[in-house]
């Protein structure tokens, strides 16, 4: 299985959890979608990460991995679903009333309702994705 790695620095240290400030790379700067992904050139990114070890102390270099699955995972989740949700809203609106107007809201309320559902069970959903962090020695 392909992993994505970011190098950073430990910002913060919690319960289970760090804080790693991530850079964004030079090969962002030449892919085509950097600056809707947000890690466009320059711009500096902090996620947090479960960890349960102690040797990890604040401004530790470490090592950001995700599985390609987790990614393609967060793209669906944050664009493939609710382009797909928000279409059949508007198309269904339309088929049964007939209304533009009608339609486009029905479709902006379905895509509202689905990152207000995404916000709500956000705690849960971070549970599906399984980064890992390494000390770099």
């Amino acid at each position: 299985m392909d992993r994505v790695c970011h190098r950073g620095v430990v910002v913060g240290v919690g319960h289970g959890t760090v804080s790693v400030r991530i850079a964004a790379r030079g090969a962002c700067g030449a892919c085509g979608a950097a600056d809707v992904c947000g890690r466009g050139e320059g711009k500096m990114r902090t996620v947090d990460v479960r960890y349960e070890g102690d040797d990890i102390g604040v401004g530790s270099v470490v090592d950001v991995a995700a599985s390609d699955a987790d990614g393609l995972r967060a793209v669906a989740l944050a664009f493939v679903v609710p382009l797909a949700t928000m279409l059949a809203a508007l198309f269904t609106a339309f088929v049964l009333t007939g209304s533009e107007v009608f339609s486009v809201v029905a479709g902006l309320t379905a895509l509202l309702s689905y990152y207000l559902v995404l916000y709500v069970f956000r705690i849960r959903l971070w549970g599906c994705f399984r980064p890992s962090v390494k000390r770099v020695l």
